[in-house]
Parts: C-alpha cells; structure tokens; sequence
C-alpha cells in the first residue's frame, strides 16, 4: 500500500495540532519551574499520559516487532524487562514528589557532594543523547520501511524534530504534558490498530500456529533472548529505573503525591497492554512471510514494524498509524530534552555560571538559559543517530548507563552510611 495525499493530509493536519496546542502553552510559563516542572499542577490523567508518553517511544515496537518476528513471542521481553519493577512504581512515584528536587542532579548534590551533582549531570545529559539517538533511528527505520524509501528517513526526522522543538522550547514541561494527552490516546492507537487487519490475513491464530515453529511461541528463546538474559535484565531494570534523568519530572510534576503514584505505575501498565500488540504484530509479519503473503526481510527484522503498516493497512490509515509513530516519538523527544534542559541550565549553568547573581536576576536567565539549552541534547542525539547500527543496540547503551547510576541511588536511599567517596569509588569501578 502506497503513501497516498489522504494519509500526507492526516499526518500534516496532527502536525499543525500538535505545534499549536503546544505553542499554546507558552503564555501560562513564568518562572523556572513552571517550565522545567509544569508548576506541579498535572492531574492523575496528565500524570498518566506523561507517563505512557514519555516511557514510549516507536523504537519500542520497532524493537519488540522485529524481536518477535524473528526469536518469537519472546521479543516481548525487549520491553517487559520492566514488568517485575512496575509495582514499585507505586513506592517509588512519592519519593521523588516529596523530595521536592527538580532534578535528579539535585538529589545526588544534596545526598552525596557538589561533584557528584556534576557527574550526573553530565551523565544524564549523556543519557538523554543516546535516547534521542535511538528514537531518531527508530523514526528512521520506520519511515524507509513504509515507504520504501520514497520519504527519506532524514525528512521525517527533520519535519519531526522541528515541531517538537518549536513546542517543547517553548511551552516547556507544560506544553509537554498537555500535548500528551493527545499523544497517548495516539499510541493505543499505534499499538493495536494492525492486529484485526493482520489476523485476517493470517487466518487468525490457528493459522498463525499452523504456519510458525512451536519455538516462536515460548516465553524464552535458545537464543538473544534467554531465561538468563530476562532475569537479569529484570534485576538491571529495577536498579536503574530510578536514575533515568527524566524520572522527577514524570514521578513529581503532579499536584499531590497521589497524582505522581497514579500516573506512574497505571501509565506504565498502560504501556504494558500496548506490548502484546507488538509482540503479535511480529508473530503476524513472520506467518505472513511463512505463508508466501510478502518476500523475507532478509535478516533486517528492525524493518518488520514499517512493513506490516505498509502491506496491511488501507490508505488514510497509514497516515494515522505515522502520525501516532510520530506522537510516540515526539512526545518522549520533548520530554527529554525538557529534562535535559533543567540539567544543563539548573545543574550546570545556573550553578557554576549563576553562583553570585540574586535569586530573581538568576531565575529569569535560568529560565531564558533553559529554553534553549535542550538544543545541545537534541544536537547530540542526532549525531548518536549516526553512529549507532541499530534500535537495539542503542537500547543496551541506555540501559548500562542506567543501571550504573542506579546503584549509586539505591545506596543513597537504603544505605545511610553511604557517602562521596564510597560513591565515586564504585563510579570508577564501575
């Protein structure tokens, strides 16, 4: 199925929305942290969206799809490595409300040293490069499986990343969060829109089974995807879950602890729901190559997502199923670089460049600093894009440095007599 004009006119009518909605906000922010924090004004529903927005992003199915095309069910994994760490959601969500930090920065300055403050700075800011390395190369993957080619990966990118910026520098946290809400629906959407137009070409699950080896249907595979590599993928996760640089933001920018706890945990069950959609779109793509339906991806499965919208979506649709790959990806884009801005201007600009000013003199350059400072996060993303081969080699750079930082937040929380040295000799050592 080719890119027809009804499906440019849907994905370029939810573009024009999603600027104008997001550039809306802009007038509501004064002060700092009205734009790194949204005032802490959110509502169990915008913590909800936030959450499924910020935490999904298209190399998520792009992963997971080309994971379960190839090793079966069991590429579901790539994305449920979080499942045994979603209840904790709920404990950890008001720590982080209550602590009243602004970023993760914060708490490191406060619980172990001012050069502690500047690693994770750094770091974070390291962190949300790769991430948005990974996104850009999921849309780009995406974009050339759909269109073969016809749209060049870099033009969706760029269309993109300009309405995302526009917005998001704007408006901030606030502009974020309320496009979100738009967003989430958008990727329920995403997640489940192909199964009934697969199935029926496949002849619903029991030709599905008839046409796939029994492997792809086991929880683990012999290979990628093992026991071994689940469990301890499942241990990294909840260690580094609480590091993630946009962590306070998701978890503290609601009106009461409650909101934070709500929105977190349910809008990653949320998230949970979408993956077995992806994990059956890749069984899906694989019984239809199985079955003669559509020639082998020859060993790239990373473009088995982008195939299945092409081959089994009728027109118009196409053009919502992109737009809701876009909303995946910029909702989690603006996000990040909102949270990147808050580390470069708070953690690096206002504290060693700002250390004498007075607090409103600072507050309005702090503010003006922070519009912008997301630029470098985004400049560094695109270059990452470059260099990494592929979604999932991407994701096992992020979730190293995850679980690295992770450690050292733990220690802080459960271990009191942990401190500055302890922290940077296991930093080293690590």
């Amino acid at each position: 199925m080719q890119f027809t004009s009804l499906d440019t006119a849907v994905v370029l009518g939810y573009l024009l929305l999603m600027a104008v909605l997001g550039l809306w906000q802009a007038a509501r922010i004064k002060t700092a942290g009205d734009y790194f924090a949204g005032g802490r004004t959110f509502n169990k529903f915008f913590m909800m969206m936030h959450a499924l927005g910020t935490g999904t992003h298209a190399d998520d199915p792009v992963g997971v799809v080309g994971a379960a095309f190839q090793r079966g069910i069991s590429g579901i994994w790539y994305t449920y490595v979080y499942l045994f760490a979603t209840p904790f959601y709920w404990l950890i969500a008001p720590l982080f409300r209550r602590s009243r930090y602004l970023t993760v920065a914060d708490f490191f300055e406060d619980r172990y040293s001012r050069g502690m403050g500047l690693m994770y700075s750094v770091m974070g800011v390291l962190i949300f490069a790769i991430n948005t390395g990974t996104l850009l190369k999921g849309t780009e993957q995406i974009t050339t499986a759909m269109t073969q080619g016809r749209i060049p990966g870099w033009a969706s990118i760029l269309v993109m990343t300009l309405v995302f910026v526009a917005y998001g520098t704007a408006g901030g946290l606030m502009a974020t969060v309320v496009v979100e809400s738009i967003q989430g629906l958008l990727i329920i959407v995403m997640s489940l829109l192909i199964v009934p137009f697969g199935l029926a070409v496949v002849h619903g699950f029991s030709g599905m089974r008839a046409a796939l080896p029994e492997s792809h249907f086991g929880l683990a595979a012999p290979q990628e995807v093992t026991v071994a590599w689940v469990v301890a993928m499942s241990v990294a996760m909840l260690i580094g879950i609480v590091a993630q640089p946009h962590i306070m933001e998701v978890c503290a920018s609601g009106k009461t602890e409650f909101e934070g706890r709500v929105g977190f945990t349910y809008g990653n069950f949320v998230k949970r729901f979408c993956a077995l959609g992806w994990a059956v779109i890749g069984l899906i793509v694989a019984a239809m190559v199985a079955q003669g339906h559509i020639a082998s991806l020859g060993g790239h499965r990373e473009l088995a997502f982008g195939v299945a919208i092409r081959e089994l979506l009728p027109p118009g649709l196409v053009g919502l199923m992109f737009a809701a790959i876009l909303a995946a990806q910029m909702s989690t884009l603006s996000a990040f670089m909102v949270a990147g801005s808050a580390l470069l201007s708070r953690n690096l600009y206002q504290r060693y460049w700002l250390p004498a000013e007075p607090a409103e003199d600072a507050e309005t350059k702090v503010l003006r600093f922070g519009r912008y400072a997301g630029l470098i996060v985004v400049g560094l993303g695109v270059g990452f894009a470059f260099v990494v081969q592929g979604v999932t080699d991407a994701l096992a750079w992020f979730w190293a440095l995850n679980a690295l930082l992770g450690v050292l937040v733990w220690a802080a929380v459960l271990w009191r007599p942990s401190n500055s040295v302890g922290a940077w000799v296991a930093f080293g050592y690590m």
